[in-house]
Formats: structure tokens, C-alpha cells, sequence
């Protein structure tokens, strides 16, 4: 089962591996088992043709990687920081394996990219 949201796309894992341990897990860690992120930041690079490999988290995101659950929630970086039009605005962008981070070209604040949004309108909304 997977749900759409406009910057991600999540599964739905009921099985758990056969850990007798998950039963006392934290309901984080438990939520985290069984609700996984689907790979989209290596669909949507490599649909774009972006060079995609393992690259650092770019200084301008690190901080809300570390406190945004990013290894769970996007993965390592794909890419470095690098310029892209965004709503016909150039802004600073980061590819991860499973999303993308901007930073809001207007207030400046960092935000998920809608690649979700992108998965939904290919999957189920255009049908390719």
C-alpha cells in the first residue's frame, strides 16, 4: 500500500522482518520499520538526466537534515548543492535518495521538494 503526498511518496511494510524484539520497540522505531520512503530522489535525477553518486550534505542543509529525521526520511545525498528553477525562481537544491531539499528563494526558510507531487502526476495522474 502506498500513500502520495507533494514531497514524498510512502509504502506501507506490515511485515517485520520476524524480530521477536519488535514488540518492545520504541513506537518510533516501530513506525519506522513499517513505514518506508520510496526512492524517489534516484527515479527523479535519473529521469532529468542530473549526475546522481554518494555526495556530503551541503552546509546549507545539514542542520535541518540532522533534525528532520533525514537519514530516514531522505537518505544519503545523491548530489551536491546545486542551482535549479524551481516555480520559474532559481534556488539552491539537494538530490537524496529518497527526496530533494530546497531553500525557499523568497524567505529563505529550507523546505522538502514536490517530489512527490512529480510521482503522483507520472504514476497515477498521466499514467507513464
Amino acid at each position: 500500500m502506498v500513500q502520495y503526498f507533494e514531497a514524498a511518496l510512502l509504502e506501507w511494510h506490515e511485515e517485520r522482518d520476524g524480530d521477536p524484539s519488535f514488540p518492545e520497540l520504541p513506537m518510533q522505531d516501530k513506525v519506522r520499520r513499517m513505514i518506508q520512503p520510496v526512492d524517489l530522489g534516484n527515479t527523479y535525477t535519473s529521469a532529468h538526466g542530473i549526475a546522481a553518486g554518494r555526495h556530503n550534505i551541503g552546509d546549507s542543509f545539514k542542520s535541518f537534515y540532522k533534525g528532520g529525521q533525514g537519514e530516514w526520511r531522505l537518505g544519503q545525498a545523491i548530489t551536491e548543492e546545486l542551482q535549479e528553477e524551481v516555480d520559474a525562481q532559481l534556488t539552491t537544491v539537494q538530490y537524496f535518495e529518497k527526496g530533494k531539499l530546497e531553500i525557499n528563494p523568497v524567505n529563505g526558510a529550507i523546505q522538502y521538494g514536490r517530489l512527490g507531487e512529480w510521482a503522483f502526476d507520472i504514476q497515477c495522474r498521466y499514467g507513464e
